[in-house]
């Protein structure tokens, strides 16, 4: 049985293609199976997929129609995959030839581990590294990821992943396949975040593993999903994986304040430090969305921008 099956799933990445497949085809974990699935690219992709044909490890799944979900992607391939572990090999990204080797290693060592993952590079279009997400985490907590962890799946999801997405880029992910498919797959209605939930149903089953060395190359461009979408639908996604979570599995009490308090910051932060064009109307109807999602969440919302921002609510009510 092959090892690790790697999907690729592509949309108008051809630029970044090559350097993608390349870094997926020199792992020094040769026992892999690689399926490239395009979601009807407008750009070259094909012609750059199609060079690699005549690798035996290689199976090429055109699609004829967008899906218009990256997450629909990811569960066309693992329907396919035929492998113990799955790595989701993202099209824009590439990796250090030792990722899977170190994973693997990381996931064979325990079998109640069901995902395991390494810090990552941020790197520009360019592929220039930029930082390393350790500094992403440091928000949430200075120490947690500074070396190599095992923790219970749940006590990191009410601690960390209940407040944001602490495993952020798929590439640096390997997990058990057995897990993705007793979690039910990924949730294809979440535009921006069925990753963030994917992780979290996967950790209640199980154990998770961080490696600090970055072995990931993230990169950040124009044309990622996250850059082209506003922060409230970000924000309002969040709040539903909240909800799944708390109707789903439970949490406690504690957690639960944390993550509301944090998700009502992140509505105010997106308000006024993203220097959006801050009037009254804006002001109402950022509360009027919260509201829409939940009338526990707006009140909280209203709470942190008096508490933070009160100058600037007062300015605008005076008009």
């Amino acid at each position: 049985m092959t090892k690790v099956s790697v999907i690729i799933p592509n949309y108008n990445h051809a630029h970044y293609l090559v350097q993608r497949i390349d870094s997926v085809l020199a792992q020094t974990v040769r026992n892999i199976e690689v399926l490239i699935l395009d979601d009807a690219s407008t750009d070259e992709s094909m012609s750059v997929i199609s060079r690699y044909a005549t690798d035996p490890r290689v199976r090429i799944i055109p699609g004829s129609v967008n899906s218009g979900s990256p997450f629909s992607q990811w569960n066309r391939g693992v329907r396919d995959a035929r492998s113990e572990y799955v790595w989701i090999a993202e099209s824009d990204d590439f990796a250090d030839p030792r990722l899977l080797e170190v994973l693997v290693a990381r996931l064979d060592a325990n079998p109640r581990t069901v995902l395991a993952y390494c810090d990552s590079f941020r790197v520009n279009a360019d592929g220039e590294v930029v930082e390393v997400y350790k500094d992403y985490y440091r928000k949430l907590d200075p120490q947690h990821w500074i070396k190599d962890f095992e923790s219970a799946g749940r006590d990191e999801v009410e601690q960390y992943l209940l407040r944001k997405n602490t495993i952020p880029n798929a590439s640096a992910v390997l997990f058990r396949r057995s897990a993705y498919e007793q979690a039910g797959g990924a949730t294809t209605e979440l535009r921006l975040c069925g990753d963030w939930l994917m992780w979290i149903k996967m950790l209640m089953l199980g154990h998770l593993v961080y490696v600090a060395q970055p072995l990931n190359y993230f990169r950040s461009h124009g044309g990622n999903v996250r850059t082209a979408t506003g922060d409230f639908v970000l924000h309002k996604e969040q709040y539903c994986i909240l909800k799944y979570v708390v109707d789903h599995f439970g949490v406690d009490d504690h957690y639960l304040n944390n993550a509301l308090n944090f998700i009502a910051a992140g509505w105010v932060c997106s308000l006024f430090e993203l220097r959006l064009s801050v009037t009254r109307n804006n002001y109402c109807d950022v509360y009027r969305v919260a509201r829409l999602v939940d009338s526990h969440l707006g009140r909280r919302i209203v709470k942190c921008i008096f508490l933070h921002y009160p100058w600037k609510v007062l300015r605008e009510i005076r008009g």
